[in-house]
């Protein structure tokens, strides 16, 4: 999660490989809270304050997979 956040700044990346590689990173790393929930992790009060996750916490994907959690 944290390359989400360290590839947003990269300053060898014009805009787009950026906007790109961020895209890519987030991605993954949905793919793996959800294969996480999936093998039995349902703490969404801690996903929604994880400084980790920061750069996941706008992304309309997330906020699903916490409420799919909420009503759990």
């Amino acid at each position: 999660w944290g390359l989400v956040r360290l590839t947003d700044t990269h300053e060898k990346l014009n805009e787009t490989q950026r906007m790109e590689a961020v895209q890519f990173y987030g991605d993954e790393a949905m793919k793996m809270l959800r294969e996480a929930v999936k093998r039995g992790f349902k703490d969404a009060a801690h996903m929604r304050q994880d400084k980790d996750l920061e750069s996941l916490f706008n992304r309309t994907d997330f906020q699903m997979l916490l409420k799919e959690l909420e009503k759990k």
